[in-house]
C-alpha cells in the first residue's frame, strides 16, 4: 500500500513537472515570438499614429469638442481597395489615459442611415465605422467593434484556426465600453438630409486580456485598424455594390479582416 502511494505520488509530480515545463516553454517561446514580431512591425512600412495622453476628462457624448481632441492628430482614412481620393471625408483620432483608449471618427455623410436597432446585429450591411484591435500584434486573435450611426454596436472576439479560417465569438462583449454618436442633420433614417456624423468611443483597458501593461507604458505599441463603410443601399449577400465606399487607416486591399496589414499605434506620455 505504501509502495503504491509512492508510485502514485511520483507519477502525479512527474505529470505536474512536464506540464509546468510545457507551459513555461510555451510562454517563453510565445513571448519571444511576439517580441520578434513587434520588432519587425516597428520597422515595417505600416501607417502609424502616436497616441497622446489627455490633460482633462473626456466626456463621451459624440461631439468630440474637448480641447484634447482639438490637439490630437487627425488622420484621413483612405480607400481600402484602390488608389484615389474617397468621395466622402472620414477621419480618425486617438487619445488615452490610465483607464481608456479613446477613438473619435468624423464621417462626412449627406444621408447617414441604418436599419439596425439591436446589439450584435450585422450593422455592416448598412453604414458603420469599425475598429479591429490586436494589442499583442500576433495576428491570431483580435477584438472587433462596429458602430452604426444610431450607436447600435456589434462586438466580437476573433480567433484564427490552424487552417487559417477564423471564428468570431459574438457572445464576447466589451464590458467597460462607452460610446456616443452625434449627427448634424435630420435623422438616421434613409432619405433624410444630413451633413456629417461623429462617433466617440472609450475602450476600457482591462477588457484587453492579452496586453503586457495596463495602463500602457510610454512607447508601448499595438496593432490596430480603423474603417468606415458607406452604403447607399442595404447589402445583400453575393450582390455587387460598386457604389459603396470602404475606407481604412491602413489599407488591406481586400476585406477588412487582414491583421497582417493593420496599422500601429504608439502610446506617448
Amino acid at each position: 500500500m505504501y509502495l503504491l502511494g509512492v508510485i502514485k505520488y511520483l507519477s502525479v509530480n512527474k505529470i505536474i513537472f512536464w506540464m509546468s515545463t510545457i507551459i513555461v516553454s510555451f510562454t517563453f517561446n510565445n513571448g519571444y515570438t511576439q517580441e520578434l514580431n513587434k520588432t519587425a512591425i516597428i520597422n515595417a512600412d505600416f501607417p502609424g499614429y502616436t497616441v497622446t495622453r489627455t490633460k482633462a476628462p473626456i466626456i463621451i457624448d459624440g461631439k468630440i469638442d474637448e480641447e484634447d481632441w482639438k490637439l490630437a492628430d487627425e488622420v484621413e482614412l483612405v480607400d481600402n481597395l484602390k488608389d484615389g481620393k474617397p468621395r466622402l471625408k472620414t477621419t480618425i483620432r486617438f487619445l488615452w489615459d490610465n483607464e481608456y483608449l479613446y477613438a473619435a471618427f468624423y464621417c462626412e455623410d449627406p444621408d447617414a442611415w441604418t436599419i439596425y436597432t439591436k446589439e450584435d446585429e450585422p450593422v455592416w450591411y448598412a453604414e458603420s465605422v469599425e475598429l479591429l484591435i490586436d494589442p499583442d500584434g500576433n495576428g491570431f486573435n483580435y477584438y472587433a467593434l462596429e458602430i452604426a450611426p444610431n450607436n447600435v454596436k456589434f462586438d466580437a472576439y476573433s480567433l484564427a484556426h490552424h487552417d487559417g479560417k477564423r471564428q468570431y465569438l459574438v457572445d464576447w462583449d466589451f464590458l467597460g465600453l462607452k460610446s456616443a454618436i452625434y449627427c448634424k442633420g435630420d435623422s438616421f433614417e434613409k432619405g433624410t438630409k444630413d451633413e456629417y456624423w461623429t462617433a466617440e468611443i472609450a475602450l476600457w483597458f482591462p477588457d484587453f486580456w492579452d496586453v503586457s501593461n495596463i495602463p500602457p507604458e510610454d512607447g508601448d505599441m499595438w496593432r490596430l485598424n480603423a474603417y468606415r463603410q458607406e452604403r447607399e443601399r442595404l447589402k445583400v449577400d453575393r450582390e455587387e455594390h460598386p457604389e459603396a465606399m470602404f475606407v481604412a487607416f491602413s489599407p488591406t486591399e481586400s476585406h477588412f479582416h487582414v491583421p497582417s496589414k493593420f496599422g500601429k499605434i504608439i502610446f506617448k506620455k
